[in-house]
């Protein structure tokens, strides 16, 4: 069974820089490894810690700020593109053709962070907590 939350959160400004951050090295993370793969076929999908080891070393410190199941999730969406792409390709996936994946641009994301299943939220005192390095955040259901 899939469950899926959706939240309205309003952060402070230390959640709020926490959040860009997480956003901006799952981005990252989603470009290095579509051009990884877009040169070679054959590059098999990895991990963000071997990506960003492969490309951008310094990638490695930055995601110790970070929570490391938002990144986890892009590793699954960007797996899931391609296999979606493959099928349309090859007439096994029923319905429409699917564009393979595209690169993501800061002026056009849309700003959401999924978290793997690792991160299941709680309720404390009227707060919402998602990961502990964000702490307790005000939301609306």
């Amino acid at each position: 069974m899939i469950k899926a939350y959706e939240y309205r959160i309003y952060p402070t400004e230390e959640q709020e820089t926490f959040l860009c951050k997480e956003l901006g090295l799952k981005r990252l993370y989603w470009n290095l490894a579509l051009a990884a793969k877009q040169e070679n076929h054959k590059y098999q999908l990895k991990g963000y810690k071997q990506v960003f080891e492969e490309f951008r070393p310094e990638a490695i410190e930055w995601c110790k700020e970070v929570d490391s199941t938002a990144l986890a999730s892009v590793w699954s969406e960007l797996r899931q593109a391609y296999q979606n792409f493959f099928e349309s390709c090859n007439g096994t996936r029923k319905g429409k053709f699917v564009n393979p994946p595209k690169f993501k641009s800061k002026k056009s994301m849309r700003d959401s962070i999924t978290y793997t299943s690792a991160a299941v939220p709680k309720f404390v005192d009227g707060k919402l907590i998602v990961t502990k390095k964000l702490g307790p955040i005000n939301y609306i259901s």
